[in-house]
């Protein structure tokens, strides 16, 4: 879910989560069976997905159509560029296309690889 995602489980339960970048939950909408992953940003919780428990057991038959679409579709940004993630202790690294990504804790820096002329 990229940068602005927790790296440590977060319960369905609404309990609150502490990581090295904020503090995340799990919240449910009982009327529609929605989930939302929130991060705390100034006191406020904001949304940042929202997903639903899945009516059907997932396996490779339900998914791969799933896969497939997100690897060969014109509109998935996955088959565009690059796009490599790796967790570190206190945040992530990225690289997105030619931008490198450095989340350490609540510092982020980005920057662009240099062309050659």
């Amino acid at each position: 879910m990229g940068g602005n995602s927790p790296r440590l489980p977060v319960p369905l339960s609404g309990d609150e989560v502490v990581d090295s970048d904020g503090i995340y939950r799990v919240s449910k909408d009982e009327s529609e069976s929605f989930y939302y992953l929130q991060k705390k940003a100034d006191g406020e919780w904001e949304t940042q997905y929202r997903f639903e428990q899945p009516s059907r057991q997932w396996n490779l038959e339900n998914i791969h159509p799933i896969c497939v679409l997100t690897e060969t579709s014109p509109e998935s940004m996955f088959n565009k560029m690059y796009f490599l993630s790796r967790v570190t202790e206190n945040g992530r690294i990225t690289l997105l296309g030619d931008k490198l990504i450095i989340v350490n804790g609540t510092e982020k820096t980005k920057q662009n690889r240099k062309t050659r002329d």
